[in-house]
């Protein structure tokens, strides 16, 4: 949103000055990537897999049963609302450039 358009054009202008151009937008680039390593390992480290809890406690008091990636991927294909958000993201696909 707006706070990042502000924040990031401030950091990409002050590694342009301080490195050049060539290099400065390549260090910028580096900055998001790193707060997105930190945010996933975070949630990795401390939020639950499924709302249920985590698949390991789960799977061991024997509320969950552990199914093949096939059998998921059959159940995804067979519900609508995959396809409905298939349809969706494909017809709006390219919307943002246009804008």
């Amino acid at each position: 949103g707006g706070v990042t358009q502000i924040v990031m054009s401030q950091v990409g202008s002050g590694l342009v000055a301080s490195v050049g151009y060539s290099q400065g937008w390549r260090y910028a680039n580096l900055v998001p990537a790193g707060f997105l390593v930190l945010i996933g390992v975070g949630l990795m480290l401390f939020s639950d897999d499924v709302p249920e809890g985590n698949f390991k406690e789960l799977y061991a008091s024997g509320q969950r049963k552990k199914q093949s990636y096939l059998t998921l991927i059959k159940a995804a294909g067979k519900d609508p609302r995959v396809w409905l958000l298939c349809f969706i993201y494909g017809g709006c696909f390219g919307t943002e450039e246009a804008l």
